[in-house]
Parts: structure tokens; sequence; C-alpha cells
């Protein structure tokens, strides 16, 4: 990683993040001040923000760098103390100064700049209990039990050691009887350490049942709604939004299903065949990781060459790991890794089509963090906002391309099946986010239940969200899904955010493919509020609104499906 020195404008140079003594003192000095004017309160505000970034941004890069070699004694050390010693001691001193800055008879005086940062003081003053502190520390120790045990499952395919995402990719290259055979092995793999998996989720299951408790919530899911910053929605607004993705998206997918059977002339369709390439054709838009990047930056460039310039510096301060290894954390994911807003992209490259458009929704979130990487308030960047402002700009990101994909393919069949397979992706996606949210909802509101009522409740989603997949003698995998949503374990309920921003996402492309130049300016201008307006005032900056109705959603996936139908 590579992290760029921003000048302190408050602490001191030299001041060490990993010296408790140095950190306490900050800290004690900071709770110890007197505020006696509004430039006074702005200028505390400021400071306290800064040490924030400080401390929080060692434990990102020690979180970055375990994620990329999980089985590092060291570097889990390094993260474990580090939390221990710096983050969980100081916290007790942060609601402290908090609540001096939320009680400052200055706040309310202040512009309306800061009308959601009283939000936040108030959400995070209303959430401490001191109690916490020691469980929060066993959560965080139990996800990354849960990470490593993830990562290191392999499976042995040919005499070779695989891991699962090589082997996600090799079920689009073969016939169906080998994609069966690949994707039992998988499932058999999940399924042998469901035990273990189990076992450490339902402490991380008791342990955040405590924690609601303690500080005062019903359930875990109303806890961590304020957590998340939702502070315009809350648990039923989104199921509300479950329930219209069940009655519009659902109906559409078990018809596209419909149509997949005939392509394959078979009578049922099995899991292995519901995840393979819509297409008939292998897609292949690289075969490298630096041929994945190259092309990413010309379709960024075309987006908007601001965004291409962002993303090159990213590039050239070598801050993107995408090379698939054993012992590295599945998936892929973006963080920031200073003061700066510079962040680091973590993937794992096997030469899926969809791995073309993850680097994209992770540009975008590198995009997005340092277009307002000068905002002082730390709860109003990217990262330290709501899942949905994060979500969003990303898969607006992944949608512009769409547009751009020439870059990727040479002719034009293979341009409109990739297009075609990202819109129904998109369908797919939104019926996987909601289910998860619905588990996740089920899980914490029903935190005595046992594993095998939770694969059973699993098992019934699928019914519930039926599109049409034959799980007939399949019992045991129908339940064992939820094990690869590595997600849900470290980020829970987040997941429903990428739904939200899914939506907000097609609006802003639907206005694209009318009008660019007003849609690329509207866009831009919106990712530098970061958080500092309400999230509904972010989307609808950047054209979008934020509507979980039937009416809404039916409205989106007829546009979904007037674009795949212009495609055939």
């Amino acid at each position: 990683m590579h992290i760029t020195e921003k000048p302190y404008k408050f602490l001191k140079e030299g001041f060490d993040v990993v010296d408790w003594e140095q950190v306490k003192s900050e800290l004690e000095e900071l709770e110890a001040r007197n505020i006696n004017s509004m430039d006074q309160l702005e200028h505390f505000i400021e400071h306290y923000n800064e040490f924030l970034d400080e401390i929080c941004n060692k434990d990102t890069q020690n979180y970055v760098k375990l994620s990329l070699d999980t089985g590092n004694k060291d570097l889990n050390q390094n993260l474990s103390e580090y939390s221990e010693m710096i983050i969980t001691r100081s916290k007790s001193y942060c609601f402290n100064i908090e609540k001096k800055i939320f009680e400052s008879d200055y706040l309310s005086k202040l512009s309306e700049r800061y009308d959601n940062y009283r939000k936040i003081l108030e959400r995070n003053i209303r959430c401490y209990n001191d109690t916490n502190l020691t469980l929060l520390e066993e959560e965080q120790s139990l996800c990354l039990k849960y990470r490593k045990a993830i990562s290191n499952i392999s499976i042995l395919y040919e005499g070779e050691d695989e891991t699962i995402s090589q082997l996600q990719k090799i079920l689009n290259e073969v016939s169906s009887e080998e994609r069966k055979t690949i994707w039992k092995e998988i499932m058999s793999a999940w399924i042998s350490n469901k035990e273990r998996l189990d076992s450490i989720f339902s402490q991380i299951l008791s342990i955040r049942n405590q924690i609601a408790k303690n500080a005062g919530y019903n359930d875990y899911a109303e806890y961590m709604s304020k957590i998340r910053n939702r502070f315009d929605y809350g648990i039923d607004e989104l199921k509300i939004l479950h329930n219209s993705v069940e009655e519009i998206v659902v109906p559409v997918l078990r018809k596209i299903n419909e149509n997949r059977k005939e392509q394959l002339n078979v009578k049922s369709l099995f899991p292995w065949d519901a995840d393979i390439s819509k297409g008939s054709n292998l897609l292949t838009p690289f075969r490298t990781s630096d041929e994945l990047i190259d092309k990413t930056h010309k379709v960024l460039e075309k987006i908007n060459p601001r965004f291409a310039s962002t993303f090159n510096l990213m590039i050239e301060s070598g801050n993107l790991d995408l090379d698939v290894r054993k012992g590295k954390t599945p998936g892929g994911f973006c963080f920031p890794i200073d003061r700066s807003g510079m962040c680091f992209i973590c993937m794992n490259i096997t030469g899926s089509p969809i791995e073309a458009n993850i680097l994209i929704h992770e540009a975008g979130h590198g995009i997005h963090s340092l277009s307002h990487s000068d905002e002082i308030i730390r709860e109003y960047r990217m990262f330290d906002g709501p899942g949905e402002l994060a979500e969003f700009p990303a898969k607006t990101m992944e949608l512009l391309a769409l547009e751009y994909y020439d870059e990727y393919y040479d002719n034009i069949a293979d341009i409109k099946q990739a297009k075609k397979e990202r819109f129904i992706d998109i369908l797919v996606s939104l019926r996987r986010y909601v289910m998860i949210d619905s588990f996740e909802q089920w899980l914490y509101s029903n935190p005595e239940h046992t594993a095998q009522e939770r694969a059973t409740y699993v098992s019934s989603l699928e019914d519930r969200f039926n599109v049409g997949i034959d799980w007939t003698g399949l019992d045991e995998e129908k339940s064992a899904g939820w094990y690869k949503e590595q997600l849900m374990i470290i980020q829970p309920l987040y997941i429903i955010s990428y739904a939200i921003a899914q939506l907000g996402a097609l609006e802003v492309y639907r206005n694209y493919k009318q009008n660019k130049a007003k849609t690329i300016v509207a866009f831009d201008d919106s990712l530098r509020l970061g958080f500092s307006k309400p999230i509904g005032e972010i989307y609808e900056a950047a054209g979008a609104k934020i509507d979980f109705s039937k009416e809404y959603i039916r409205g989106i996936v007829d546009f979904i499906m007037e674009e795949i139908d212009s495609l055939e």
C-alpha cells in the first residue's frame, strides 16, 4: 500500500497513533478544552475529526494488510492489539467529546451544514454503552475468525488445490454434467465446514444481541438501523422493499428462467445451471489483471476524464492488488487507507466477465472517496456515511460503463450479450439483496433460534423468492448458500444498501441515455457532497430518488426489460 502523508493542521508532527500515552494525552486535552464561541466549536470539531482520521486510518491499514494475507499471525496480532489498545480504549473518551459537542450551546447556531452531524452525534450518544466495548472487541475477533476460515477453503480439482473463486469461473467453461459435479464440490466444501461456521456465527449472534440490549434496543436489527444512519426510513420501509421485489422482480426472473430452460433444452433448471453465462458465447473481456486495469481506465476516460485521472492516482500509487491467491480474502473491496482519501482496491481476478464490472464498481468507490477528500467531518465521507451513500456512485459507475463495452469486446454480438447478462444479473442481485436482508431481519429478531432453524428459514426464503430453480434432492445445499455471504457476517444489515443504491443507479442511467452531459454534471456534483445532506437529497442531486413502492420498482423493471428487448 502507498500511504500519502497529509500535513496535520492540529496534531503535532510525529504524533504516533500506536503509542497509547500520546493518544490518551490528545483525548484528555480535547475532553478538557473550553469552547466559548462558534468559531472555537468549529475548530474543535475539525481537530477532533483529524484525530479520528489518524487512529481510524491505522486500523483500516491493518485490516487491509490482513485481508491480503489472512493466515499471517503477525498481521492478525497487529490488528487485534491495535484495536484493543487504541481503538477500544479511545471510545469512552470519544463518547465524552461527542457529548460535549452535542451539548454545546453553539452547535444549534452553526450553519445547516452541521444538521446531519447533529443527528449523527445524537445517534452515537444514544447507541453508546461502556459495557459493549469488550463485546465489540469479541465480535471483531470472531468476524476475523470467520473470514480466515472461509479464505482457507480450497477444493481438489484435477489434481490441483483450487479456491472457490477459481472454480466458480470454471463453471462457465464446462458441460452441464461437469458443472453439476463442480457445483456439488463447491457446496460440499461449504457443507463440510458448516458446523464450524455455524458455531462461529452463533457466538457472533449472541454477542450482537447483547450489544443491542445493552444499548437499550429491542433487537440488533433496530440497533443497526440507527448505526447505519438510516434517518429517513427503517425496518418497516425495508420490508416494503422486500415485498416489492418479491411481487415485481421475482416473476420476471421466473419468466427469464423459463426461456433459459428452452435454450438449454432441459425440463428443469438446477442451481448449477442458474448462474452460468446466459448467452451463446463465452465472454472474455480481459485476460490479465494489467489488461483489465488498462481497459477500465479507458472506459472511465470516456465517462468523464476526471474519473479516469482519479483512478490513475490509485494505479500509480500501487494501490491495486487484483490477482487471486490462497489465503487472500475472497471477493473484492475498496477501502480508504489515509487521510487524503486515497483508496486501496483488492480483488481476486480469475478471468470471469463479472470481474470487469467489479473493478468499475470498486473504482467508483475510490473516485467517490477522493471527490470529497477535503471534507473535515469524518462521518460525512463515503465510507463513514450510510451504505446507500457509498454504494450509489459505485453502482452508477457500473451502469455508465455499459455504454462503452466496446473497450472490452471486439464485436457487436459480444457487446449485446454482455449488456443483456448485466441487466439480468441486476435483477438476480435485487432478489439476492432482499433475500439476505429478510434473512438478517429474521436472525436478529429471533436471536434464540438454533442452527437447524436457521437452515430451515434459509430454505423457506428460497421458496418464497423462487425463480424456477429445481432444488429436488438438494435440501442440504439449499440451506447452505448463506455461508459464502461474508459481508453479511462482517457488515451486518448492510447488504440491503446495494438494493437501494442499485435502484437509484438505474434511474441515473436512464437519465444518462437521454442526456449524457447533463447527467454527468449532476452525478459528479453529487459525489462531492459526501453525507453533508440527507441521503434523499443526495440522490435527488444526482437525478434519482429513494422509493420502495411497487409502482416505482415496476417502472425500473420495465426500463430494464426494455433495454434487454433492445438487445435481442
